[in-house]
Order: structure tokens, then sequence, then C-alpha cells
């Protein structure tokens, strides 16, 4: 990791809150917090969903009138 950002993580307070919550969550350490926060700075302004679907851990489903197909987990 690159000890530069986490300095500039916790001068913006909104983003250094983000990163707070994010280190709170057993399993993510500063690596991740901080890799998630440069990947994906829409964390925290959209819905649960969205977010599920952004980092790709949202199930697909691929439907079209009559046809069912499986559900696939891709995107992000």
């Amino acid at each position: 990791m690159d000890a530069g950002l986490v300095p500039l993580i916790k001068a913006d307070p909104e983003v250094a809150r983000r990163y707070e919550i994010l280190m709170s969550i057993p399993g993510i350490g500063p690596v991740a917090a901080t890799a998630m926060i440069v990947d994906m700075p829409e964390l925290g302004t959209m819905t649960p969903k969205e977010a599920a679907s952004l980092a790709g851990l949202a199930p697909v489903s691929r439907q079209s009138g009559s046809w069912k197909g499986k559900a696939h987990i891709f995107g992000g």
C-alpha cells in the first residue's frame, strides 16, 4: 500500500469517515479499505444493491420473455 494515500484519505472528513467504516468491518484491513476507496469512490452514496452490483457480487438473471436462464454473478 502506498503510505502517502492514508494522509490524503484522513485529510478529507467525508472520505476519512468512509475509511473508518470500512476498517470496522471484520476482514477489511488498511490495504483493502484504501483500495475500495480509490477504486469505488461511489461507496457511501449508493444503495447496498447498487454497491453489490458495482463490486460484482450481485446475481444478475438472464431472462427474456418466457425464456429463463441461470443467474450469474458478474460486473464490477
